[in-house]
């Protein structure tokens, strides 16, 4: 792989850390702290769909903007992304959260789908499995699922030019069966939303 293909595959791993490590929070260390506040504390709600660049996906009942969480403790979004999760605690944790990122790539860069999959697996101690090569609209996109010993993590990857647009949704282990098919369907309209093939990384 050349110096630039290195620098957009670090762009890329950039991006990916900022929804992996709030995986991580959630799962031990904020958890544990959220737990002591009984709930999750919420300001008014105002915001109704997620915004990454020029894509906007709907924030459906029971779910809330990550950015009104006013919990003391809650992780924290780096700039050019915004998420979501369900505005009541699932077994005393946050379980499951989808994030948007809209990243603009170093000039003359586009990671191949393997080496981004490889590079992520490397960097988090993550298992790939399921990785598509797809075409959104007339863009260059790629789809996988990365398991490590906490969470499921899909992710959706568009290269829109001189940008890149990364979904991710992240399903903590622990999450119970009918929790895990209400957000399967969050995670399907925000497929769609974005305009990703039906099939493209559905399903843990």
């Amino acid at each position: 792989m050349g110096n630039e293909n290195d620098q957009g595959g670090q762009t890329f791993l950039s991006v990916c850390f900022v929804a992996l490590s709030f995986c991580c929070s959630c799962s031990k260390t904020s958890v544990t702290k959220v737990e002591g506040d009984k709930k999750l504390q919420w300001a008014d709600k105002k915001a109704t769909e997620l915004v990454a660049g020029p894509h906007k996906v709907s924030i459906p009942p029971g779910w809330r903007d990550l950015s009104e969480l006013k919990n003391a403790d809650a992780p924290k979004l780096e700039p050019g992304s915004t998420g979501m999760t369900p505005e009541k605690l699932s077994e005393g944790g946050m379980q499951t959260n989808i994030v948007l990122t809209w990243t603009q790539l170093p000039p003359g860069t586009l990671p191949s789908c393997d080496e981004l999959s490889q590079a992520l697996a490397k960097q988090y101690n993550a298992t790939i499995s399921n990785l598509e090569k797809l075409t959104v609209e007339t863009d260059q996109a790629c789809g996988w699922r990365a398991t490590n010993n906490d969470a499921t993590i899909t992710l959706l990857v568009r290269f829109q030019g001189d940008h890149e647009l990364v979904a991710q949704w992240t399903r903590m282990k622990t999450l119970g069966n009918e929790k895990a098919s209400s957000d399967t369907k969050v995670w399907a309209q925000t497929r769609s939303a974005l305009h990703f093939p039906i099939e493209a990384a559905s399903t843990p």
